[in-house]
């Protein structure tokens, strides 16, 4: 289970320099993070993402059963990104007009900026997708033996730590 109020900083991070979150978004509070996060899930899902994974709005704060793994939540609050990021396109009204004579020039730099950062964001969706369907019936790691012996961790562990869920990505 994993209680998606855990990815509020990890979300945070992905809008803003680290630090200055509550500067650029002094308006937003953990809940509501929380609630774009439970969005940001839901959304996935209607991709196809988290076949088997259901989303529990019952209690204090939204929470996913069985646990997402840590390209699931990086997918998750990818998602959650791209919401706040579209908000922000919709509430834009920086548009700045020069004329010089009888020629006129438009800009909206903060739009483009976002509009750009929205793309890159999407097309990141995207390929993780592709990635994941190559990943699909690969649940094991092979190691050739300096791999092996450098390795700090078991691999058992890595798998969970580098890999996809089988539940996440597939029936």
């Amino acid at each position: 289970m994993t209680d998606l109020s855990t990815l509020v900083e990890p979300l945070q991070r992905e809008l803003a320099v680290p630090g200055d979150f509550d500067t650029v978004f002094p308006n937003t509070t953990e809940d509501g993070l929380t609630g774009t996060l439970a969005d940001g899930f839901a959304e996935a899902q209607l991709d196809g993402w988290f076949p088997n994974v259901t989303l529990d709005l019952s209690g204090a704060t939204p929470v996913v059963t069985p646990d997402l793994s840590v390209p699931g939540s990086t997918l998750v609050v990818f998602y959650a990104s791209t919401r706040v990021i579209y908000a922000q396109l919709r509430n834009l009204t920086s548009l700045q007009r020069y004329k010089a004579g009888v020629v006129e020039y438009e800009t909206n730099q903060p739009a483009t900026v976002l509009k750009e950062e929205l793309d890159r964001i999407t097309q990141r969706k995207k390929d993780l997708w592709r990635n994941a369907g190559r990943q699909q019936g690969a649940t094991t790691f092979v190691f050739d033996s300096y791999f092996a012996r450098s390795a700090t961790w078991w691999p058992g562990v890595a798998s969970a730590y580098f890999s996809w869920f089988p539940y996440e990505i597939w029936c």
